[in-house]
Order: structure tokens, then C-alpha cells, then sequence
């Protein structure tokens, strides 16, 4: 049986990520209970994401929100899901960066051919 999905509104305000998601619905998507072990997995899955060092707290956080929604929407049903759902954020998070840094007009100078020389031996 799938699980109900939890819906996460984040309430305006500058407080931690952790804050923003009440922590009875982070417990449920999780499955845990105890808060300690939460905020552990919270952590992991923050240290995931690249965040540029001039981002404003409310960038941040909204990153972090952002990537326990898509855990949360993998519906993990035991460790060995919750491992391979942690690296499906972190690796979905790392490629679109890539993809942004290489769609930048300033990256792209590495990728023009070559010049090809006449009569080359």
C-alpha cells in the first residue's frame, strides 16, 4: 500500500529548513521517531547539495525544502531504499548544476573545436 502523501507547506520566516516542515510530517516521511535521528537525516541529505556561498538563507533553505520533498516523494520503504533515495536526490542535484554551469555562456569556450592545421603529417 502506497503511502498518503504528505503535503509540505513551508510558512514565511528565516528558520532552519528543518523548522519550516512540521516535524510530525518529516517523522512520517522519514519513519522515525526519534528527533535526534531526524535531524541526522535531515543533515545528510543538506550536505548533499551544492548551495553557492553567496545564496541567501532563504535560497538555502528553500534547496533543502526542496530536496526533502523529492526524498520524501520516493516513498522509501526501508534502508536500503532510504540509501539509494538520499543518492537519487544528491545525484539529481549535482546534475542539474552541471547543467546549468555548462549552459553558461562563459563555460563554453572549452568547446570550440579545435583549429585544424593543413597538411598535417
Amino acid at each position: 500500500m502506497a503511502k498518503k502523501p504528505i503535503e509540505i507547506h513551508v510558512p514565511e520566516g528565516r528558520q532552519a529548513a528543518y523548522e519550516k516542515v512540521p516535524v510530525d510530517r518529516l517523522q512520517e516521511a522519514f519513519g522515525v521517531s526519534d528527533v535526534a535521528l531526524l535531524q541526522q537525516k535531515i543533515n545528510e541529505i543538506a550536505e548533499l547539495l551544492w548551495v553557492h556561498e553567496d545564496a541567501s538563507e532563504a535560497a538555502t533553505h528553500a534547496r533543502i525544502v526542496r530536496a526533502l520533498e523529492l526524498y520524501e516523494s520516493l516513498e522509501p520503504a526501508d534502508g536500503a531504499e532510504g540509501m539509494l533515495a538520499m543518492q537519487m536526490v544528491g545525484t539529481h542535484d549535482a546534475a542539474l548544476e552541471c547543467l546549468k554551469r555548462a549552459a553558461l555562456s562563459k563555460q563554453m569556450g572549452w568547446m570550440a573545436p579545435a583549429p585544424r592545421r593543413r597538411n598535417a603529417p
